[in-house]
């Protein structure tokens, strides 16, 4: 079968490129996988990567142009099946939801630009996630013969906030997943002192470590207050995304956090920085399921968020990790972080983070995937 996956990137140094990624890996054993995406790296052997190129200097929106020149490449490849993963492609006959932006918006906190700080309504008249909201509302109006979200409140978003109603039989949960090769309690343990030391953390410093790419939706405002809260503080953070955090320097200078926090940049061993840390901690205001909570888990690395990612659902409070209910409250963040300071305490829920993430392998997940599309394509598409 010829499948085509498509998104406008495919690699393992993001989320949803992430996940693009794994499932070439895993369908390309059985079938003919070709990706259509603007940036590939390292892709798995044997899949064709059709590349979706976009001109610069026109006047519409980068995703418009990427939806745009996607569909171009998907009618001369007509594949028997396109997947596609969100709302910049064009519609797909399976389409995997990995987040809703409008459902980010409504529970989006507070805007800062600069020293001014603005409420969160004020993104809906912002013209780039206009622009979004109005390429989501077009995407999910369509009729995918199988819709593939990564966590159940993904399907209540969009049925709140889009009154999608698809019938069961053609919805499947696939979760983010983990590979066990790279995240294991024994690989931490292995690079422990190695990433310790160069960073030159001490025994005594207790390391926080957040993977992002979006710092203001992530939380790492909240985060910044809540450690700068803890006095006398033993935490060090270390922030691992592709973008720099540049609009948080003014904070973090004057909260005398300069040598506590260190950016690192994207990285193709996130399972390095689990070696050197103790806690991961993601307060985040939206994330529909959250890739790198798994992979904490998986590498035995206990784990702080909120309540609102479907990867909350792991965390049980006081076993491997805590959760905060709300997201923009630092003094009830710096509440849990200092019961992370007990190294009893951690050490317990180390040992409990792998369990809470068995069955979410790669493999797993992606056997899951793969039968689901089998199963649609030998369904009758009705019209509803």
């Amino acid at each position: 079968m010829r499948i085509a996956l498509v998104f406008p990137g495919c690699h393992r140094q993001g989320g949803v490129e992430r996940v693009v990624w794994e499932a070439a890996s895993h369908l390309v054993s059985s079938h003919d996988v070709y990706v259509v995406a603007r940036e590939v790296r390292d892709l798995p052997a044997g899949v064709t990567w059709l590349r979706v190129g976009v001109k610069t200097g026109l006047p519409w929106p980068a995703p418009t142009r990427f939806r745009a020149e996607a569909q171009k490449v998907i009618d001369r490849l007509k594949p028997d099946v396109s997947v596609t993963y969100g709302s910049e492609c064009p519609a797909g006959d399976i389409q995997v939801v990995n987040s809703v932006h409008r459902a980010w918006l409504e529970r989006a906190g507070s805007v800062q630009l600069g020293q001014l700080t603005l409420p969160g309504w004020v993104r809906f008249i912002s013209p780039r996630h206009i622009a979004r909201l109005v390429m989501e509302w077009s995407y999910f109006r369509q009729d995918p013969m199988l819709l593939v979200p990564c966590a159940s409140r993904v399907v209540f978003d969009l049925e709140r906030l889009y009154r999608i109603r698809i019938p069961k039989d053609r919805i499947t949960v696939v979760h983010n997943g983990f590979d066990p090769k790279t995240f294991s309690p024994e690989h931490r343990k292995a690079f422990r002192e190695q990433a310790r030391n160069r960073f030159e953390y001490s025994p005594d410093d207790i390391v926080l470590v957040m993977i992002a790419n979006e710092w203001q939706r992530k939380g790492l405002k909240v985060l910044l207050d809540a450690m700068a809260l803890v006095r006398p503080s033993p935490f060090r953070l270390l922030l691992v995304g592709r973008k720099a955090p540049t609009s948080f320097a003014v904070q973090i200078k004057s909260l005398r956090l300069g040598d506590r926090v260190r950016y690192v940049g994207a990285v193709d061993d996130v399972a390095l920085y689990h070696s050197a840390a103790d806690v991961f901690v993601l307060p985040t205001q939206y994330e529909a399921f959250a890739l790198a909570i798994v992979e904490a888990l998986a590498s035995g690395l206990p784990v702080i968020t909120t309540n609102v990612p479907g990867a909350s659902d792991l965390i049980t409070p006081g076993m491997n990790g805590l959760l905060l209910d709300n997201p923009e409250d630092c003094r009830a963040l710096a509440g849990l972080l200092q019961q992370a300071m007990d190294v009893a305490t951690r050490t317990r829920w180390s040992e409990n983070a792998p369990l809470s993430v068995i069955g979410l392998d790669w493999k797993s997940l992606m056997t899951i995937f793969e039968t689901a599309i089998l199963d649609a394509m030998e369904k009758p598409i009705l019209d509803l």
